[in-house]
């Protein structure tokens, strides 16, 4: 009776096309469908991998972009004065109000951000950070010194 339960299961298996252990035959249209499945999981795939890629790319560069900014950035102020540069005195507290306004040349620079500036009209020396100067444009035709920046 075993035997003939056996013999019956491996006959129904063959007749619904399955053999004991292998898959199913597939129809073409079916291999079809199922090689188009796998192509469009496959190109889901490279495209999610696309995506994370330019993601970490793009978070790599706003990182060095930061740093770089950062980096660029000088602690304290940037000096801009050199010897032989023309210059007007903005401290009014100076001299009580004396070299306000008051024209000089730059005759040596100290420090990067100190000078000894000779007052114009006058045979005054004094010395001065730069932040009590600014820059006087030149005459037309005068000449023009380029301080900072890529020139």
């Amino acid at each position: 009776a075993a035997a003939a339960a056996a013999a019956s299961s491996k006959l129904e298996d063959e007749k619904s096309g399955r053999d004991a252990g292998k898959e199913k035959k597939l129809s073409a249209l079916e291999q079809i469908k199922l090689m188009d499945a796998k192509y469009k999981e496959r190109e889901q795939q490279k495209q999610q991998e696309k995506q994370q890629h330019q993601q970490h790319k793009r978070q790599r560069l706003e990182e060095e972009s930061r740093h770089n900014a950062a980096a660029a950035e000088p602690a304290g102020p940037q000096p801009w004065i050199c010897k032989g540069l023309v210059v007007k005195i903005i401290n009014k507290e100076l001299a009580d109000g004396k070299y306000y306004k008051r024209k000089g040349v730059i005759s040596e620079v100290i420090d990067k951000v100190v000078a000894r500036v000779a007052v114009i009209d006058s045979k005054t020396v004094l010395k001065l950070d730069q932040a009590y100067l600014e820059t006087v444009i030149p005459s037309i035709g005068g000449h023009v010194m380029v301080l900072k920046g890529k020139y």
